[in-house]
């Protein structure tokens, strides 16, 4: 005798809206870059710690082999528009479990390294800014002051309330995030700007001297620029001729801030237009954050001098008295005989010195909604409950995300196609089709890259079989997939 089936639910959206524009995309991606950030590290590093080697030569080879993996990424990211990055792509193309592995890797990685940003908020950020400030204006107490906070203790107070702030941002919405970040980048790059334009328009002598007069002042030595290189060499730092290998070894240090010109790619249920926007904004962020930094870089060794920035690195600015190595933006604003523009240097900077945070913050979370969908099938292979499988992306990894009311239907009535409403609301995350969509024509035998990218593996049997491949769409080539209902009755 049949039993009737216990009743079913649909998923009808996931909370998340599209709220990511084109611009605040590519600032995302650019901010997760971190220029600032990114100098720092090429500048205090490589001419310290690698002999012969060449800034403009690492930032070159670490762009050509970032250049294929934001390629990928933009393109899955177009491809696939749902939040959730790396889990989306590698469960859809490899399997869940995969996915799951993948991203579990990354989520744990990002939520521990979120210190790491918080505390070159105060190391990189506010340390050089009341630091200059302090030399700028032969005030004492505020060199005191940075020299402080670039102390554990000092770094993890500033980090902590950094955080704090963010979290508090966020709780109200990815949308005024959005709106601070636009805001606050656009500071950043005004100190970029004045940055370049101190530098063009001072000379190495002009640094010299405004170097000695600056610091001669606290040191009481006539020619510090001079006793930095020799108390340095005096330490072990040496210089070099130009060696490819010190110039491709050091590709780490800037490779860990420009892979991340794909972040976009985990928020991507909240981008407008992914399928154009995702797809060139990522290369752009990398193009425009090499290019600048390759441009600082290079006048930085024309105006300071690479074996000085090395020497003013190597013993970690003790043979001026600072408590840790003095970064460009200091430099450039002892360049600029101007306490105005020292401060517009070193405060512009402080939005770049902890832009990975949000990032990490915002990605890290979009992970954990992305993986939250395995519930479903959890509670299916428990028995706990009867999932309607009604799309083949519900099919074929049984992962669905429930932040909004689901309706409930009864088992012999038809599959609700959940996806169904796209084209009506073409905010929701999930959608794959929106308003741009291509229709092409399926055949069953449809299959190779295209068929994976668009199906993934083959659905797991839930007694509900997943819809049939009827559109695709690839920026205009077709590449995704549109499910058709295929009505379908449980047998009792």
């Amino acid at each position: 005798m049949a039993q009737s089936a216990p009743p079913i639910f649909a998923r009808k959206a996931t909370g998340l809206v599209r709220e990511g524009s084109a611009s605040s995309v590519l600032i995302y991606n650019i901010n997760f870059v971190s220029i600032g950030l990114m100098l720092v590290f090429a500048l205090i590093m490589i001419p310290a710690f690698y002999p012969g080697g060449n800034v403009q030569g690492t930032f070159l080879a670490s762009f050509i082999v970032v250049v294929p993996t934001s390629l990928v990424f933009a393109m899955l990211a177009a491809a696939m528009p749902r939040s959730g990055g790396d889990y989306v792509y590698v469960s859809r193309i490899l399997g869940p479990r995969w996915g799951m592995m993948s991203s579990f890797n990354n989520t744990i990685w990002w939520i521990l390294y979120g210190g790491v940003p918080s505390a070159f908020f105060a190391y990189y950020g506010l340390t050089p800014l009341l630091r200059g400030l302090g030399i700028l204006t032969n005030n004492a107490t505020l060199v005191r002051y940075g020299n402080d906070l670039s102390t554990p203790t000092g770094a993890f107070i500033i980090g902590t309330l950094l955080i704090i702030v963010l979290v508090v941002i966020f709780a109200t919405g990815l949308n005024f995030y959005f709106k601070i970040q636009n805001a606050l980048f656009i500071v950043a790059m005004i100190g970029i700007a004045v940055t370049l334009g101190i530098l063009l328009t001072t000379s190495h002598a002009d640094f010299i001297g405004a170097f000695n007069h600056y610091i001669g002042r606290s040191t009481g030595h006539p020619d510090s620029y001079r006793a930095v290189v020799a108390a340095a060499t005096h330490d072990g730092f040496q210089t070099a001729p130009f060696s490819l290998y010190w110039t491709l070894i050091p590709i780490t240090w800037i490779y860990l801030e420009l892979v991340f010109n794909q972040s976009s790619a985990y928020i991507g249920g909240e981008v407008r237009r992914p399928g154009r926007v995702q797809l060139w904004s990522m290369p752009v962020a990398a193009i425009l954050s090499t290019g600048i930094a390759m441009i600082i870089a290079w006048q930085m060794a024309r105006v300071v001098g690479t074996s000085f920035l090395g020497a003013a690195s190597f013993n970690g600015g003790a043979a001026i008295g600072f408590g840790s190595t003095p970064v460009y933006t200091e430099l450039v604003g002892y360049a600029s005989r101007n306490v105005l523009l020292g401060l517009i240097v070193t405060f512009s900077f402080l939005f770049w010195s902890y832009s990975w945070l949000p990032g990490q913050i915002l990605n890290a979370s979009r992970n954990l909604l992305a993986r939250h969908r395995r519930c479903d099938a959890f509670l299916v292979r428990t028995g706990q409950l009867q999932a309607a499988h009604s799309s083949q992306r519900a099919g074929r990894d049984g992962h669905r995300l429930h932040r909004c009311a689901m309706a409930l239907h009864q088992a012999d009535g038809p599959i609700q196609d959940a996806d169904r409403h796209l084209r009506v609301h073409p905010e929701l995350p999930d959608g794959v089709a929106g308003r741009n969509a291509v229709p092409v024509p399926a055949t069953r035998d449809m299959g190779g890259v295209a068929g994976k990218l668009a199906l993934g593996p083959a659905p797991r049997d839930h007694g509900y079989r997943g819809a049939e491949l009827r559109r695709l769409r690839f920026h205009g080539l077709g590449l995704l997939e549109r499910p058709s209902v295929r009505t379908e009755r449980r047998a009792a």
